[in-house]
């Protein structure tokens, strides 16, 4: 399904991206990641309308550069990952088993994320998404790639102190594009240091198709 995978790299921690090498499937089943490199949001200053911290900005402005490669290189489908990306053991075989269960109308696809408000069961591989955070493993696909990047830039929607997966779940409750979910999360976060939430966070799972919560 992506034609193309990007791996976001902390802008100053290059231990991370050499982390995520280490995770990465041996028998990895898309294109070789491409590292984009991430941003600083303390010397890449946020535009005015923007009511967030500044590592929230290099987050959502880094999600806009990776996305932006993809457009501009031609892709039709892209893979978007964090280098704190952790997969489950037998990632390969099933992330193909869901992915040939996505309805035809997808825009957006989940392959770790969490369910702020409860997903609606599709069948028995995946869900629809009404409004899932977390942003370190999600695919784009057809014109949900122009969407995904429209809506990000648009300052306008930006009325709260949002991080890009607040914004992403705004975008699913608008109901503007198809977005759904792995029934069984694929893809957790690693340990490591949060910038957007300032503090030590363990390996992270969230629950798969419940609303909210560890």
């Amino acid at each position: 399904m992506f034609d193309r995978v990007v791996v976001i790299e902390h802008p100053y921690r290059p231990e991370r991206l050499e982390a995520f090498w280490g995770r990465l499937p041996f028998d990895w089943p898309f294109p070789q990641p491409v590292p984009v490199r991430g941003v600083d949001g303390r010397r890449c200053l946020a535009p005015s309308w923007w009511r967030g911290s500044p590592a929230a900005w290099g987050a959502t402005a880094a999600h806009h550069r990776a996305i932006e490669w993809g457009l501009s290189s031609g892709s039709r489908s892209l893979l978007v990952l964090e280098d704190d990306a952790v997969f489950v053991p037998d990632f390969s075989v099933a992330v193909l088993a869901v992915l040939s269960l996505v309805p035809n109308d997808v825009g957006m696809i989940y392959l770790g994320g969490q369910h702020l408000r409860e997903a609606i069961s599709v069948n028995g591989g995946v869900v629809r998404c009404r409004n899932t955070n977390r942003a370190h493993a999600y695919g784009l696909v057809g014109p949900g790639m122009a969407r995904a990047y429209e809506w990000l830039h648009a300052g306008e929607h930006w009325a709260r102190p949002h991080v890009v997966d607040h914004h992403y779940g705004r975008l699913h409750e608008s109901g503007s594009l198809a977005c759904y979910a792995a029934r069984r999360w694929l893809v957790g976060q690693a340990e490591g240091w949060s910038d957007t939430e300032d503090e030590h966070k363990p390996e992270r799972w969230w629950r798969d198709t419940r609303m909210g919560g560890e």
